[in-house]
């Protein structure tokens, strides 16, 4: 997840997800086991980087 592209596509199967988004958010690996991202099977995930951190 790591490389110097613009765009990245990747394939997961559901339960997998957790961990590539607990990647990109550079979530802590001992963190990992308490989360689950859950998203609908076959569906499309769009992570985007905000250009500022948000206040919210």
């Amino acid at each position: 997840m790591q490389r110097p592209c613009e765009h990245q596509v990747i394939v997961t199967h559901g339960g997998s997800l957790t961990f590539v988004v607990a990647s990109w958010i550079k979530m802590p690996i001992k963190a990992v086991g308490h989360a689950y991202f859950r998203v609908p099977s076959g569906s499309i995930t769009t992570l985007r980087e905000a250009d500022e951190p948000s206040l919210a």
